[in-house]
């Protein structure tokens, strides 16, 4: 029996281990979590054009809400990035996730500092 091609393969989203952690967590009393989700390529990926980016994610929530049935809290479009960023419940965020327009998940809120540590501090010469 022949693979098929990486094209009809649903690919699953790479998920943060962070938002992972999030979601469970955040799933015992339904409180909101932050994700930030980047759309696999194709008609909405960066390239497309910023229209058809939002037009795209509107659709997407609009199906998530639908399966879930209820809205999230709130949703932003970086409509030139090809990503958006969400807050909505747990089952919500879950859901958004498996969608197949969906290439990452991540947690918009970190644990560890953005700020890369100096090594070895020294002073600088004079």
């Amino acid at each position: 029996m022949a693979m098929p091609t990486t094209a009809k393969r649903r690919q699953h989203p790479r998920v943060d281990p962070e938002l992972l952690r999030q979601l469970d967590q955040h799933a015992a009393d339904a409180r909101p979590v932050e994700a930030v989700f980047t759309l696999r390529g194709g008609k909405t990926a960066r390239s497309a054009k910023a229209d058809e980016t939002e037009a795209a994610v509107r659709r997407l929530l609009r199906r998530v809400e639908a399966e879930v049935g209820v809205p999230p809290v709130n949703y932003n479009v970086f409509r030139n990035l090809g990503t958006f960023v969400v807050v909505a419940s747990p089952e919500f965020v879950r859901a958004l996730a498996a969608q197949g327009e969906i290439a990452t998940a991540t947690a918009n809120r970190q644990p560890q500092s953005m700020v890369i540590p100096p090594r070895a501090r020294r002073p600088v010469p004079s």
